[in-house]
């Protein structure tokens, strides 16, 4: 590290030294010197930062793989889920490709603010998942795509096993649990009408298991909504006396056939509505024409 650090010195081309400063955070990282790689890789982002033209993708690549490194060796899901994805849209060959899939999806899984799994899905490294003895971390994401607690659930029971000798996804269990009921709620508003989006707190009662939440996730049907508020996967108003909420905004997010289907189901009744009025219009128009 020390003639890594002599060369960086030397060298005068800002990128060029850049990049030999990510390539000490790996070697930092390599010698579990970690507060010193994320010293070495803050002065890089300072630098960056600072730079009016954008840096070339070989320096951004090379940054955000050291910070995936980073974060990955410190256990902050959400960090290196970031920076792992920065990493794949810059670097131009990823080797490896399970272990990064593998490593990003169980990421997704374990952190409480990250809900886009259909857009995670989408991501072609998700495709070396398939057919490979880690395809089960890909069923686990589709099941969160689905958003249905009963399917989530034979899933999780299907690979109790794995999931439990896993050392990173046996301890976000709960985190998962949680965000399953989450996205559930989601889904419910989903297939509302948006001119009906009224739930009832014995629908979101239904669809989220509360008798079992409520012991052990959240203590009641508000608690739900207002996570679900506060991490943006809706907005609307909860009427505790009526025990209703109003959704006003579903996040938008990838759809899977079926509720695409429901999607297109729903523009057929809107259509229907209107095609309705205007005939109910249509007389009182030619009178007075």
């Amino acid at each position: 590290m020390a003639l890594v650090k002599q060369a960086i010195g030397a060298i005068e081309d800002p990128s060029a030294k850049l990049l030999l400063q990510c390539q000490l955070g790996h070697f930092q990282l390599s010698a579990n010197e970690r507060k010193q790689a994320k010293e070495t890789l803050e002065e890089v982002e300072t630098v960056i930062k600072k730079q009016i033209r954008v840096p070339p993708p070989e320096l951004l690549a090379q940054y955000h793989l050291a910070c995936a490194e980073l974060w990955k060796a410190s256990n902050e899901v959400g960090k290196f889920y970031r920076n792992a994805m920065s990493y794949l849209g810059y670097a131009k060959d990823v080797t490896n490709q399970e272990a990064w899939a593998n490593d990003i999806a169980l990421a997704a899984l374990a952190d409480k603010s990250f809900y886009d799994f259909g857009e995670l899905s989408l991501h072609p490294i998700m495709d070396s998942l398939t057919n490979s003895p880690r395809a089960w971390v890909l069923h686990v994401v589709q099941a969160f795509i689905r958003g249905e607690l009963e399917h989530f659930n034979s899933v999780i029971q299907k690979y109790e096993k794995e999931i439990h000798s896993d050392e990173m996804l046996k301890n976000y269990t709960k985190v998962m649990n949680e965000k399953i009921r989450l996205l559930a709620l989601v889904r419910l508003a989903f297939y509302k009408n948006s001119m009906e989006r009224v739930l009832s707190f014995k629908e979101i009662s239904v669809v989220a298991d509360t008798d079992i939440a409520k012991v052990v996730f959240f203590c009641c049907v508000e608690q739900l909504v207002m996570r679900g508020m506060s991490v943006g996967l809706l907005k609307g108003i909860v009427d505790g006396i009526d025990e209703t909420v109003t959704v006003t905004f579903v996040k938008p997010r990838i759809l899977d056939r079926d509720e695409i289907a429901a999607m297109h189901k729903r523009s057929e009744q809107w259509v229907a509505k209107i095609e309705a009025v205007a005939a109910q219009l249509k007389p009182a128009i030619e009178t007075l024409s």
